[in-house]
């Protein structure tokens, strides 16, 4: 017969992987959320561009300011519905990580280690509360969205300054914005910037997974 040790091993390795795939599907959701806004991000910045009485030595950083404050709006938009479900998600899982180890050890340990050694276990609100008031990689979860935010619109606005030193139609700087359709939209400046919420949606469940961990032993 294996033992408490070996089969809790194998639970533990079986977890691990379903963490695995559960984060990827969260960075997907995720990056959906993002894209959801990429058309009307796209065409408010190329109306805003299309503008004859711009040129190159009328084209300040104040101007470019004014220019893009719509873009800036719902870029804002954007990366707030990202990780408005970034936050439901790791709500709804941190109600898992919470019954998980306590379950876990539940149905492994004898009845007699259970009597003397009874099981703690935190809520799902008090885990939650938890990884909200921690930072993982030195930033808050907030600081993470305002930081991706920050990112963003620095990539939208070094794009549209080089399109417009190059002489690029407010249509050519869109596309490379967003990307092209035949691409997948994976060649615009914006797509390390999907990159980047994918790492940050992985790193928020492992720092959930963590601390539900942590408190339970």
């Amino acid at each position: 017969m294996r033992s408490v040790n070996e089969r809790l091993m194998d639970e533990l390795i079986a977890h691990s992987l379903f963490s695995g795939r559960y984060s990827t599907g969260v960075a997907r959701r995720m990056i959906k959320a993002l894209n959801e806004f990429d058309a009307e991000l796209t065409a408010s910045l190329i109306v805003s561009l299309d503008d004859t009485s711009i040129d190159v030595n009328s084209f300040t950083a104040r101007r470019l300011e004014s220019l893009l404050s719509s873009v800036r709006s719902i870029n804002k938009r954007a990366v707030d519905s990202a990780f408005s479900l970034l936050t439901e998600e790791m709500r709804a899982h941190a109600l898992y990580e919470a019954g998980y180890y306590p379950s876990l050890f539940d149905a492994l340990l004898p009845d007699v280690v259970l009597r003397k050694y009874p099981l703690m276990s935190i809520t799902e609100e008090m885990l939650f509360s938890s990884v909200m008031s921690r930072p993982f990689q030195g930033k808050l979860l907030s600081e993470w969205a305002d930081g991706l935010e920050s990112d963003r619109m620095t990539r939208i606005n070094n794009a549209v300054r080089n399109g417009y030193l190059n002489g690029d139609s407010a249509v050519e700087i869109g596309r490379k914005i967003r990307g092209h359709a035949n691409q997948g939209y994976k060649d615009g400046v914006l797509q390390l910037s999907r990159a980047n919420a994918t790492t940050i949606a992985k790193t928020a469940i492992s720092h959930l997974q963590a601390t539900a961990r942590d408190q339970f032993c």
